[in-house]
């Protein structure tokens, strides 16, 4: 897996079925047992975000929208 270029624009984009809402759920990320990185989810409260996080643990930038239809 190539690592990003976070400097840059990006566009990421999935096709998603939920089987629950209402819960933290990961859709990709690269993150895994290290420090920083960047992770797609959709957050507690159904919504789609996206973050980034630096190597000592602290978010850069979070941008979210709202969910899908229901």
């Amino acid at each position: 897996l190539q690592e990003l270029d976070l400097k840059a624009d990006i566009s990421v984009s999935a096709w998603v079925q939920l089987h629950s809402i209402n819960r933290h759920q990961v859709i990709l990320s690269n993150q895994g047992d290290q420090p920083g990185g960047y992770r797609l989810y959709i957050d507690k409260n159904n919504k789609v975000a996206f973050d980034f996080i630096n190597l000592a643990g602290m978010h850069l930038g979070t941008e979210s929208s709202p969910g899908g239809q229901e």
